[in-house]
């Protein structure tokens, strides 16, 4: 599992995401939203957000994507899970992490 820091709201990280998924070529597929699904330490709900997209739509993969952004208040988390971490720099889950490095960077 990876976990990352956003500065932006969760609502802004995925739509940026969302944005360079499209811009390169990528297909997303749903934008879903979870009020009750995450309980922070403090014990009240954070509203879980959830991007499913295919990086490279054209090619058909058959497992899309998911990513996860919730608020936990002043700090914003992008949450996904890799298949292979340790995958080479050409791979799927490669540009994954490429692309959100760019939305977390600003």
């Amino acid at each position: 599992m990876v976990i990352k820091e956003s500065p932006y709201s969760a609502e802004e990280t995925l739509a940026i995401l969302a944005q360079h998924i499209a811009s390169q070529g990528g297909l997303v597929l749903a934008q879903l939203d979870q009020p009750s699904q995450r309980v922070n330490q403090a014990g009240y709900i954070a509203p879980t957000h959830v991007l499913v997209f295919q990086i490279e739509a054209r090619e058909g993969r058959e497992n899309p994507m998911r990513v996860m952004a919730w608020e936990d208040g002043q700090t914003t988390y992008l949450v996904y899970t890799l298949s292979d971490p340790q995958s080479d720099t050409n791979s799927y889950e490669a540009r994954l992490e490429t692309l959100t490095d760019e939305v977390i960077s600003g």
